[in-house]
């Protein structure tokens, strides 16, 4: 699926992710550590992107902040190779 289909806050969710997964790898992403100035879109781009089959989540805390995500598309489909 072509990321340029996808909306502002979408893509910013999955670069976020991405670059998490880029500086930590192994460690697991949490999504309190994602901020947004409005938590419903948020967490509607979230809920978009799992549907569309983009990210996982972990949804077993009851605070949707220390729900894990996980990107499903490689890495380099969201953040470019830098030259060397």
């Amino acid at each position: 699926m072509p990321l340029l289909s996808l909306r502002t806050n979408q893509r910013n969710v999955l670069r976020l992710v991405a670059q998490h997964e880029q500086r930590n790898p192994g460690e697991p992403c949490y999504l309190g550590k994602v901020t947004a100035s409005r938590v419903n879109v948020f967490l509607k781009a979230v809920n978009s992107l799992e549907q569309k089959q983009l990210i996982e989540i972990d949804r077993t805390s009851d605070n949707f902040r220390a729900w894990t995500i996980k990107l499903l598309i490689p890495l380099e489909d969201v953040i470019p190779q830098s030259l060397n």
